[in-house]
């Protein structure tokens, strides 16, 4: 914010002021209005990433626990010639609140779901862990998505505190104090016009009140 206003002079300058001041009220409704949305969705999006945090915690415990069964029954070597080849792709959809874009839902696509294999071949343990694995990325999504999404909103929402914030307790004292400061400053102009007339009325009145020669004529 200035922390001075460079006003166009005179009425013009007032005029514009005002208009300043209109534009700066409406713009704290709307700041303060887009504040209230702004932390409503933030608290709900918290309860999200709370829920799937919790999720995932949980998810990566069990796969973990389901990891070493499978190691300890069938080996080493079969962890690693049943290791998914490729990568999950996660496809993010996207919500939009008072102009704020952020991560809302996520679709994994794993990698047996990728190249068309069911993933259900091998022993009972190896498939029970492949799908213990899978909900571990599922969730591991799903909470990278929430964590992503309440950080979006906590970010927009301390930006559009300091904004009004500058606006109530800067930009709008600044323009009343200029608005106060404008309106003495024109009254001071007007009162000395006023003067001015009076001083060039009296001045005429003497001028006709007497002749060249000192006679005394009717004004």
């Amino acid at each position: 914010m200035p922390s001075r206003l460079h006003v166009p002079p005179g009425r013009a300058g007032q005029l514009w002021l005002v208009h300043r001041h209109e534009v700066a009220c409406r713009a704290v409704d709307l700041l303060d209005q887009k504040l209230r949305i702004l932390r409503n969705e933030r608290v709900r999006r918290a309860l999200v990433e709370e829920r799937t945090r919790a999720a995932w915690q949980a998810a990566v415990r069990d796969a973990d626990t389901w990891g070493r069964r499978l190691a300890e029954m069938e080996g080493q070597r079969a962890v690693r010639l049943n290791r998914p080849q490729g990568a999950a792709e996660v496809e993010v959809r996207w919500e939009q609140v008072v102009g704020v874009c952020y991560p809302a839902f996520v679709d994994v696509r794993l990698p047996d779901e990728a190249d068309g294999g069911t993933g259900e071949a091998g022993s009972a343990i190896l498939v029970e862990t492949r799908r213990r694995m899978a909900a571990a990325v599922v969730a591991a999504a799903q909470q990278a998505a929430a964590l992503a999404a309440l950080r979006t909103l906590e970010a927009q929402e301390a930006a559009t505190r300091r904004r009004l914030r500058s606006i109530r307790t800067r930009y709008l004292p600044l323009l009343e104090a200029t608005m106060r400061d404008v309106a003495v400053a024109l009254e001071e102009d007007e009162r000395a016009d006023i003067l001015r007339l009076r001083w060039a009325a009296r001045r005429s009145v003497r001028t006709l009140s007497s002749s060249p020669d000192g006679r005394s004529v009717e004004a």
